[in-house]
């Protein structure tokens, strides 16, 4: 599936976004970043997809036991700890409108992915999420690779998570991990959020 799919959005409009989204995250007004629940916003399985493409970007440990969409790969806040989700719903990219298209298209390459290797995947979960990590870091490495014709968009949207560390690392507000990988607080936490428990979660996202 591609992303030039124009059911699902403009190519040239989402490159446009991606590219004005880099260069200005370092100077954005977060505090202009909509209020309220991401997942009630885009929807879970969309939420849920665009974190396993961030964490396996920039991993980190789950954040409670059941996590799905972040795979534990590494100890301490990742990407999605850092608030990736969060930055790219900013009003000042245009981007919110397409992630529920980015997140078709990255399940549609998870699910040939997936096919072409015989890995039975969860029907209650995303099919990106539903991927063990090394398979999502090798499917990512192909949708980044100089032969894919969509990799500008999939690099960008990596690089959008490597800014949300690097923010996270110098603004107040966007660090919302309990435990620091640094051993120290690196900002203050968010107002309104807080390490969800089980019950937090959505039931087809914790089976």
């Amino acid at each position: 599936m591609s992303v030039s799919n124009d059911e699902l959005f403009d190519r040239g409009e989402l490159l446009q976004a991606i590219s004005g989204a880099v260069v200005t995250a370092p100077y954005v007004d977060l505090g202009r970043v909509p209020d309220g629940d991401a997942a009630a916003a885009l929807g879970g399985r969309t939420v849920a997809t665009l974190e396993a493409y961030a964490d396996t970007m920039v991993p980190g440990e789950k954040r409670f036991r059941d996590d799905r969409a972040v795979a534990g790969a590494a100890r301490g806040p990742g990407a999605v700890h850092a608030g990736a989700v969060r930055l790219l719903r900013h009003p000042d990219f245009g981007l919110e409108p397409m992630l529920p298209g980015l997140a078709i298209v990255l399940n549609g390459h998870a699910i040939s992915y997936a096919a072409a290797r015989a890995i039975v995947l969860n029907p209650l979960l995303p099919p990106l999420v539903g991927l063990p990590f090394r398979h999502r870091a090798a499917l990512l490495e192909r949708l980044c690779a100089s032969d894919n014709e969509d990799r500008l968009v999939w690099i960008g949207l990596g690089v959008l998570a490597c800014l949300a560390v690097d923010l996270a690392n110098q603004r107040p507000g966007l660090w919302r991990y309990r435990d620091f990988a640094a051993r120290r607080a690196l900002a203050r936490p968010a107002q309104g959020t807080h390490r969800p428990a089980t019950s937090d979660i959505p039931d087809e996202l914790s089976a």
